[in-house]
């Protein structure tokens, strides 16, 4: 998460009053994925996707089962890492959190049902 996107959910947050942040990423995503490979099978990718698949590793490593639910295992668990991050990264989110004034949720889009579930 870069710090444009950090103030901008801080702006959201202590000057529009929102009351909810929510993570979401979605089933069998293409970055999740690229992350997996960068770890499990040291593949390196270009410039920017490098960068995403590093912000995201610790999650693949957080994860030690190789089964076919290993996308899914990863992407709940990178969801649950970065709401986990926003929730203790700055202390604007921080205080609003303690204070109970926002929630910071995260859950997973299943794009061929159109459902979603919570993960953290």
């Amino acid at each position: 998460m870069t710090n444009d996107n950090i103030a901008t959910i801080e702006y959201s947050v202590a000057v529009l009053s929102t009351p909810l942040i929510m993570v979401l990423e979605h089933k069998s995503c293409g970055a999740v994925r690229a992350a997996i490979d960068a770890v499990d099978e040291h593949k390196d990718f270009p410039e920017h996707i490098q960068l995403l698949t590093s912000t995201i590793a610790p999650a693949v490593r957080a994860v030690s089962d190789k089964s076919s639910n290993r996308l899914m295992n990863v992407t709940r668990m990178n969801v649950i890492m970065t709401v986990e991050r926003l929730r203790n990264k700055t202390s604007v989110l921080d205080f609003y959190h303690e204070q109970k004034r926002i929630r910071i949720v995260g859950g997973v889009y299943h794009l061929d049902s159109g459902k979603g579930e919570l993960a953290a």
